[in-house]
């Protein structure tokens, strides 16, 4: 399984993720792509769900 990891905005990085293959074309962005302020806001119950399974395949405007 892939995940990406970047600093670009959430639409850049969506888009870069489906154009390569990272994402399907109609996947949930909601329950697919993170914010690194959004992933930092979840319970730590939610984050671990983002980052296993099928979820949380992109990470967007992540700080070091």
């Amino acid at each position: 399984r892939v995940i990406m990891i970047t600093g670009d905005s959430k639409e850049t990085a969506t888009a870069v993720a489906k154009e390569i293959g990272i994402l399907e074309k109609n996947c949930d962005i909601k329950s697919s792509v993170f914010t690194g302020a959004e992933f930092e806001n979840m319970p730590e119950l939610a984050r671990s769900e983002a980052v296993g399974g099928l979820k949380g395949k992109v990470f967007a405007r992540v700080e070091p």
